[in-house]
């Protein structure tokens, strides 16, 4: 999984770089000289490039968000799980005493995973094409902080269900 976030954002780095050609050429008239023409190619390539590189930009932090939200929904879901399975076990008389603070502990980290990731999504609604130097780097900082958290919260639902699996046995 961490992998698989580390590869979206070499993706979105790498969708930055891109260059693209001007899709339109004007042809030389008698009244155009070659300087005119230079800055002209050189004004329309600038603007398509820029143009061409915000909507990669704003496509791939659309994605990336979306693969995020993705992830930590899925991640409350299995907590809701657990939830309703320790739920389960204290009706039939089973001591849960132990795996309930295990379980608040991931609620607290899901809590403050939404709040690392809602100031992430802060972050890169404030990334554009023209300030992506000064941008990018404290939005870099904050997705590292929660794909962290992410990770984090993995781990420890597996152990749980791990030993809740261990436990019905």
């Amino acid at each position: 999984m961490k992998k698989a976030f580390y590869l979206l954002i070499l993706i979105l780095l790498i969708g930055l770089s891109f260059k693209h050609p001007a899709s339109a050429q004007v042809s030389p008239t008698k009244t155009t000289s070659r300087n005119q023409l230079e800055l002209l190619d050189q004004s329309k390539e600038a603007t398509q490039g820029a143009t061409i590189s915000s909507l990669l930009l704003t496509k791939n932090l659309t994605v990336f968000n979306g693969r995020v939200s993705a992830a930590v929904l899925r991640l409350e879901k299995i907590a809701g799980r657990i939830s309703s399975r320790l739920a389960k076990m204290k009706q039939d008389g089973i001591n849960t005493a132990k795996f309930n603070s295990s379980y608040s502990k991931i609620n607290s980290q899901l809590t403050q995973l939404k709040s690392d990731w809602q100031k992430a999504e802060e972050l890169s609604s404030k990334i554009t094409n023209t300030n992506i130097d000064k941008e990018y780097q404290p939005f870099r900082k904050q997705v590292l902080v929660v794909l962290g958290g992410l990770e984090d919260i993995l781990v420890a639902e597996k152990e749980l269900v791990a030993a809740l699996i261990k436990i019905n046995q």
